[in-house]
C-alpha cells in the first residue's frame, strides 16, 4: 500500500515498524513525511551497503592480481583461496614481503570530513520531482530528494552551487572572423539545484536525510 493511501492508524503502525518517533498528536501529513523520509534513509543505507560490497570486491580482485604477479615474478608457489578475504590478502602479502598500501584520501574527502555540517532543504530546479545522487571525492555519495531536509557538509554544498548550473550563452562578434558566435555567459548561468540553509547541524550528526 502506498503511504498516501494509509489511514492514520496504518501510518502510526508503519512509523513504529520503521522506528520513527512521533507525538501522540502528530497528524497524517507529519506521519507521512516522517515515513517517506525513513524509507528514503533505508534506501540510502541499502545503496551504501551495495556500494561498499562492490568496492571491496574490486579491491580484493586488484590486490589478488598484484599478489599473483609478485609470486610469479619471485617464483614462489602459493595456494589461493577461491573466495579471498582481506585477511587472506594481508597473509599472502606478508609471505611475499609486500607492503600493504593505504590509499590517501582525496582533497574532496578531506574537505568534507573537516567541514561544518548544516541543515539544508534541497530543491531540484531542473526537474522538481526527481531525486539525484551527488558524489564528491572517492568516498561520499549523497542521495537527495526534492523538498526534503538533509544534513550536508557546507564544503560540498558550496562546490555544488558553483558547479551544478545550467550554462547560459550569448551572441558575441568574433573580431578575427567577423562572425557572430555563441559564447558562454557565466554571469547568467542558472542553478540546477538550490540548497536552502536551515541552520547549523551538530558536529556529530550523520550526513543524510532528516527524519
Amino acid at each position: 500500500m502506498e503511504v498516501n493511501e494509509m489511514t492514520i492508524e496504518q501510518l502510526r503502525q508503519t512509523a513504529k515498524s520503521l522506528n520513527v518517533t512521533f507525538g501522540p498528536n502528530s497528524g497524517e501529513d507529519v506521519l507521512r513525511d516522517k515515513i517517506e523520509s525513513a524509507l528514503m534513509l533505508k534506501k540510502v543505507k541499502q545503496e551504501e551497503e551495495m556500494r561498499m560490497k562492490l568496492q571491496m570486491e574490486f579491491k580484493l580482485k586488484h590486490e589478488m592480481a598484484e599478489i599473483k604477479e609478485a609470486a610469479t615474478y619471485a617464483g614462489i608457489m602459493l595456494e589461493y583461496p577461491a573466495e579471498p578475504t582481506i585477511q587472506d590478502v594481508v597473509r599472502l602479502k606478508k609471505k611475499l614481503g609486500m607492503e600493504m598500501k593505504k590509499p590517501k584520501p582525496s582533497p574532496e574527502t578531506l574537505g568534507i570530513e573537516s567541514s561544518k555540517k548544516c541543515f539544508y532543504k534541497f530543491t531540484n530546479v531542473d526537474a522538481k520531482d526527481v531525486d539525484v545522487i551527488l558524489q564528491l571525492g572517492e568516498k561520499y555519495f549523497f542521495h537527495l530528494w526534492p523538498r526534503k531536509k538533509f544534513v550536508l557538509p557546507e564544503f560540498a554544498v558550496k562546490i555544488w552551487e558553483e558547479r551544478c548550473v545550467v550554462p547560459a550563452y550569448k551572441p558575441q562578434l568574433n573580431e578575427l572572423t567577423g562572425v557572430t558566435e555563441s559564447v558562454r555567459d557565466n554571469a547568467n548561468d542558472s542553478p540546477r539545484f538550490i540548497f536552502q540553509y536551515m541552520g547549523d547541524a551538530p558536529s556529530d550528526a550523520e550526513f543524510g536525510i532528516v527524519i
